[in-house]
């Protein structure tokens, strides 16, 4: 991808009742443990209708809103070992850190550190550690 390539994105800039589709920056990979994926499929949530609605929302804006989506793996560094380019995929609605302890019963979406992947209403995405991040499609 070229270093100046940009995809369109839903994004709230703190305004209620007031989204934009805006060109943005392509995202890129970070380490080897990241994966891109084109965005496919994107839903609405609760939480997007109420960032919507003025009820709920960062003071960090503008943002890219969703934190829901459907996609293919469209590149990967090289320490993604469980998924390969054109693989489409599921990302959920919460993301871990890549630290999964040693448990191994510790449920997918858990780490040290998790939270919401935001962001996902773009037509590109970077996801760190889609080992554990990503759920195939059959």
């Amino acid at each position: 991808m070229s270093l100046n390539a940009t995809m369109r994105a839903v994004v709230w800039a703190g305004v209620p009742f007031m989204m934009n589709v805006t060109d943005l920056p392509m995202p890129v990979t970070q380490g080897p443990t990241d994966a891109i994926v084109r965005t496919t499929t994107s839903a609405i949530c609760g939480t997007d209708l109420h960032v919507y609605h003025g009820v709920w929302g960062s003071s960090d804006v503008p943002y890219t809103m969703g934190h829901e989506a459907i996609g293919v793996v469209s590149e990967m560094g090289s320490g993604v070992t469980a998924f390969s380019v054109g693989d489409r995929v599921i990302i959920p609605d919460s993301v871990q850190d890549g630290r999964v302890g040693s448990e191994s019963h510790i449920a997918f979406g858990l780490g040290t550190d998790f939270g919401l992947p935001l962001g996902l209403q773009a037509e590109y995405v970077r996801v760190p550690w889609p080992n554990g991040n990503l759920m195939a499609i059959p």
